[in-house]
């Protein structure tokens, strides 16, 4: 109901009864109102399809019963002051006797259509002259639904038989099947497609489909057998195609013909194929340089000349994202910033190649301890002659940056990566329509390990109470062995400095271990409405990769699969329901199981589980044989502090998010997001982890955001609150209603939707 409505009871007892009297020609030259329209025997067909069918709808009860009621001894002329106040935000709709018999004669063809060709409908509607309102109601005698016994098509003379069969074969309108008129016009174009898609590029239905019925008595039973026209033309071979840019494309470079040539899906000498014509030029519009693509089509005789006209897009672009943060922290709370800037340039050499250079900057603001910077490119061709594929990509990429900072002690790490993608569109009817494999190699490397974590171990000790039988200095000790050979190395470390390993072969191979290779596939369905801001639609996207670490002395590596769905569901011209299922696993094998950080789990964050920063959420814990020790406190307590530094091999979120459009370029997004990576399960240090640990460890967060639509998605700043907290309290404190006094909220600011 639109906020001006609410204002009319205000205004209408602000006004006096001689104004409203004024604005009205006399109570009883009123048509009735229509207030209510109701259906009966309508057990086949919902009363929602039959209101979309018909002309007669009930006035909002909203906007005329409810204040009638409010102002009884006025209800005739609040009636006569809502029809010209009010607008067609809060119309009045009155009764129509010519209407109504109108819609009966409607809504017995929408029953005819079904099958119910003996339907009968009758009207009755009934008068409170006092308060000149009407109720209307439809009785339904549905009658008995007729079943499909045979189809025929005319017209098909001249065709080959075995096209000929094929048409005759019913995919839709199956014998002994209820009848619908639906099904009828589906099998009209089934005909027409097959024609179309075998050289009859002018095939035509010349007359609607005729539907004879029959019933009892002169009929066993209530069948119909409908008929279906069909007029082939004339039958095409495919001719010449030229290729002609648009006017608009101006100073442009233009695309190689020849290019364009090599994407059709049909050749000069074929029979013209409408669905080939259109999975081409579907196929062009893949390049991603085009703005526009028309097919024009002209015939001579029996040949059919194609001519297809593009419009370029702009040749450059420049792409930029910002986000931001507001992380709590034990001991801290940090504001993180970080943009990426990456340039674009399409149709190299005239051959649709596009080349982007980027470049990324990300810090923790004010201190700037923690600081990372990356470079990367890519170079996508598509060249069907180079790679049995659509598209061969090209990338690499170098990023290095300070991880954290204890004191003086630096955290440095630095990774390179160079890969080669092959990508094959599929037909956007598909499920799956595209598929991607790569084979990356990747260098991992850390430096000043064991000097930071020796700073973090006494910062943490000097900064708790422990009983007096515990030595400091050993505590140190054992903590950095233990960080050292169990959980900083297996988890952000192993394959990144092997000389920390208890194991001589593996520090015999430093410089090797770093390395990684990774063979990969991707699939992908893509159904959304819109890239950027669907409101409808799904998207599905499963990967699977294999690494293997010490190439070419590969001692061990991991195997790596990971899924994620999205369902998006319009509730109404502004209000879409987004709904997200993410999920991931990671098997680590061979002697030497490394799996760099970046190709690990990370959880929380603007597009994660929004309550808490980017990758702040993990669950881990050290290895059993400190549980209890000394050292136990202090390896708790740094891992809890670092936990953006570690990666999981197990993870799992889910969303759902109400989106809002409330104003012309503002959106409200309410959310409530549940997840989190997983490592070490609790008291073991084993890398699987169990279905209990598992459940009771999910972080739950619910929040706003508020967003500003612009076309690459809405800019959008939001908060975030952990209702349930399973990684800053025990079991018994991790509903927030039993931490009141410390919730910690994260702050998150970003471009585009979080998924």
């Amino acid at each position: 109901m639109p906020l001006r409505c609410y204002f009319i009871p205000i205004i209408l007892l602000l006004t006096s009864v001689s104004t409203l009297a004024q604005t009205g020609d006399g109570s009883r030259s009123l048509r009735p109102i229509l207030i209510d329209v109701s259906f009966s025997g309508n057990n086949t067909i919902d009363e929602t399809e039959i209101l979309a069918r018909i002309q007669s709808h009930p006035t909002e009860r909203s906007v005329l019963d409810r204040y009638a009621r409010m102002a009884s001894s006025l209800s005739l002329q609040l009636a006569y002051f809502l029809k010209y106040r009010a607008g067609t935000d809060c119309e009045v709709r009155y009764l129509n006797t010519a209407t109504v018999q109108e819609d009966k004669e409607t809504i017995r063809l929408l029953y005819w259509e079904k099958g119910f060709h003996e339907s009968q409908i009758k009207a009755l509607f009934t008068i409170d002259t006092a308060r000149n309102l009407a109720r209307l109601q439809f009785t339904i005698t549905e009658g008995q639904r007729f079943n499909v016994w045979g189809v025929q098509f005319t017209g098909l003379h001249g065709i080959s038989d075995e096209l000929r069969s094929e048409i005759e074969d019913p995919q839709y309108l199956k014998v002994g099947e209820p009848f619908d008129i639906l099904n009828v016009v589906l099998e009209v174009q089934c005909a027409l497609a097959l024609l179309k898609n075998n050289g009859y590029a002018a095939a035509s239905e010349p007359r609607m489909p005729r539907v004879v019925y029959c019933a009892p008595p002169r009929c066993d039973e209530y069948v119909d057998t409908v008929i279906i026209f069909i007029d082939p033309y004339r039958r095409y071979s495919v001719g010449d195609t030229r290729v002609v840019p648009h006017d608009s494309t101006g100073g442009l470079p233009p695309v190689d013909s020849d290019l364009i040539l090599s994407r059709l899906k049909y050749s000069s000498g074929q029979w013209y194929n409408q669905s080939a014509v259109d999975n081409s030029k579907r196929d062009l519009y893949r390049l991603g340089i085009f703005e526009g693509v028309s097919v024009d089509t002209s015939s001579t005789n029996d040949t059919m000349d194609l001519k297809i006209d593009y419009r370029l897009r702009d040749l450059n672009e420049v792409e930029f994202s910002l986000e931001g943060s507001v992380i709590p922290r034990v001991n801290e709370t940090v504001f993180n910033g970080g943009l990426a800037l990456r340039y674009v340039r399409q149709n190299l050499l005239r051959r649709a190649i596009r080349l982007s250079i980027g470049g990324r900057l990300q810090a923790r603001l004010i201190s700037f301890d923690e600081a990372e910077w990356g470079v990367d490119g890519q170079l996508d061709i598509p060249e069907p002659q180079l790679a049995p594929s659509d598209v061969a990509s090209i990338n690499s990429g170098i990023s290095r940056g300070v991880e954290d900072q204890e004191n003086d002690s630096v955290l440095r790490s630095e990774r390179i990566n160079v890969g080669i993608n092959l990508g094959w569109n599929l037909p956007s009817s598909y499920f799956v329509n595209g598929i991607s494999s790569r084979l990356i190699f990747q260098l991992n490397s850390y430096s000043n390990i064991k000097g930071y974590i020796r700073a973090k171990a006494q910062k943490r000790l000097d900064a708790i109470n422990l009983p007096d039988s515990c030595n400091d200095v050993n505590i140190v000790d054992e903590t950095v062995d233990s960080l050292a050979r169990n959980i900083y190395l297996v988890q952000v470390l192993q394959g990144d400095s092997p000389e920390l390993m208890p194991n001589q072969k593996a520090r015999n191979l430093k410089g090797v271990l770093n390395r990684t290779l990774i063979l990969g596939t991707s699939v992908v369905g893509d159904h959304r409405n819109d890239f950027f801001a669907p409101t409808h639609g799904y998207f599905f996207e499963a990967r699977f990769d294999v690494g293997l670490a010490g190439v070419p002395d590969v001692r061990g590596g991991f195997i790596r699969a990971e899924a994620d769905y999205r369902r998006f569901l319009s509730l109404g011209d502004n209000e879409v329901l987004a709904l997200r299922l993410h999920g991931g696993a990671i098997g680590q094998v061979g002697r030497f199981p490394l799996t760099p950080i970046n190709n690990r789990f990370h959880a929380g964050g603007a597009n994660s589980v929004r309550g808490w920063g980017a990758r702040e959420m993990l669950v881990t814990s050290p290895a059993r044989e400190f549980a209890g020790s000394c050292a136990d406190t202090v390896l708790q307590e740094i891992l809890v502090e670092s936990r953006r530094l570690l990666g999981g091999l197990w993870l799992l979120e889910g969303s759902a998010e109400y989106r809002w459009r409330f104003a012309t370029d503002l959106v409200a997004l309410f959310f409530v997001d549940v997840g989190n990576a997983y490592f070490r399960n609790y008291g073991d240090d084993k890398d699987l982890i169990t279905l209990k640990t598992f459940v009771e460890n999910l972080g739950v967060a619910t929040g706003v955001n508020f967003g500003y639509e612009t076309p690459a998605g809405p800019i959008r700043v939001g908060i975030g609150f952990p209702v349930y907290n399973p990684l800053d309290y025990q079991r018994s404190k991790r509903w927030f209603w039993n931490h009141t006094e410390s919730i910690k909220p994260a702050i998150q600011f970003s471009i585009g939707h979080a998924f």
